[in-house]
């Protein structure tokens, strides 16, 4: 076939969302890092009830001038800020991406991080810089020190926390890189929710910071709706690389709901903390298993002699949907990871990983 466009071959390789292979709706699904819980009756039935009033042959509002100023009231962001909405954090990182384009057009962000930073970057045919991780997935803030003054990015990325090794950074390696940064910062916090610290007080502070959140971890991922924090003339500017009509007329009705209900969400993020510390107690009892640090509502398994993989598959063989570390680097070689499902689910999981010492995946040829 004739070559139309010239490919890129590093494009070429990426994976295209027709690769993914559709979720077993058997399974238990703790692979995907979202909230177990479904939204309570009460919201549904309010959903239902406005649903029948939204005129769907109408384009959706532009100005979410309303909502906006409704998620400010909800999650208490000083009325300083602005923000902008994004279908999903993914959309507002390919915007940065398209703002951020002086300089060497480098960007940076850790060498294990988000993977939608490097495909994005990629994508936006950038000049990628990864920052190097320690073994406690801390950043080496010697080295990133280094790296900023080398090339002078204009845009950094850290999801803090960390996407998909669990941890929060070092308060003061963020606060370093955020006063000697020549660019933007971008603090992403899709897992905020299940952590102690947010950085969106400190973008007062700060006008190169800017602060990524997002509704899917904490109950929405079907509205697919995420939201950037920052001053409002950058704010303003960032606006203009938005997409028309980018948010459905429906998912700006079902967040403006939920939002009613927030004290609904509240409760189940507290829930998924506190099996969250239950598992971790459990898990830390069983010697083959190195226990990492986590403030997300995910965890990170490296297993010592056991192999990983081999526990991929006794808990697939359950019904129970991980993710498999190996293979993405040396520092999550042997590696799974898992969100925390309902209290059921993690009392199925902690039962899975107990009789795995015993099972005869040990004894396959792996």
């Amino acid at each position: 076939m004739q070559q139309y466009i010239k490919y890129r071959p590093e494009i070429s390789k990426l994976k295209s969302p027709k690769d993914i292979a559709p979720a077993n709706p058997a399974a238990i699904h703790l692979d995907k890092l979202e909230n177990p819980y479904p939204l309570p009756p009460e919201i549904q039935q309010q959903l239902q009830q406005r649903l029948r009033d939204l005129e769907l042959n109408r384009y959706p509002e532009m100005n979410h001038s309303a909502l906006i100023t409704k998620i400010k009231q909800t999650l208490r962001i000083p009325d300083s800020l602005d923000l902008v909405l994004g279908n999903g954090s993914s959309e507002l990182i390919s915007l940065l991406m398209q703002a951020c384009n002086g300089g060497d057009n480098s960007v940076m962000f850790p060498s294990l991080s988000y993977f939608y930073f490097k495909r994005c970057a990629l994508l936006g045919n950038k000049k990628i810089i990864e920052l190097p991780l320690q073994p406690d997935f801390q950043l080496d803030i010697a080295a990133t020190i280094e790296l900023i003054q080398q090339h002078q990015p204009e845009l950094i990325l850290l999801a803090n926390p960390n996407n998909p090794t669990a941890n929060s950074f070092a308060a003061t390696d963020i606060a370093t890189i955020i006063n000697l940064a020549p660019g933007l910062v971008i603090i992403d916090e899709v897992y905020e929710a299940y952590s102690t610290h947010s950085y969106v007080p400190e973008i007062l502070n700060h006008e190169n910071l800017l602060v990524l959140q997002s509704f899917s971890k904490i109950g929405l991922a079907g509205l697919r709706l995420g939201y950037l924090i920052g001053q409002p003339e950058i704010i303003n500017y960032l606006d203009r690389f938005m997409l028309p009509y980018n948010i459905s007329s429906f998912s700006q009705m079902a967040l403006s709901v939920v939002l009613d209900n927030y004290a609904y969400l509240d409760l189940q993020i507290k829930q998924i903390i506190k099996d969250r510390e239950f598992l971790c107690a459990q898990l830390a009892k069983l010697d083959w298993l190195q226990l990492h640090a986590t403030a997300a509502n995910f965890i990170v398994l490296k297993l010592i002699k056991l192999p990983a993989k081999g526990l991929y598959l006794h808990l697939r063989s359950l019904g129970i949907s991980v993710q498999l570390l190996c293979g993405l680097q040396d520092l999550l070689e042997n590696c799974l990871r898992f969100s925390i499902g309902t209290s059921a689910e993690c009392l199925k999981l902690l039962d899975g990983i107990r009789s795995f010492e015993h099972s005869n995946e040990l004894l396959a040829d792996l």
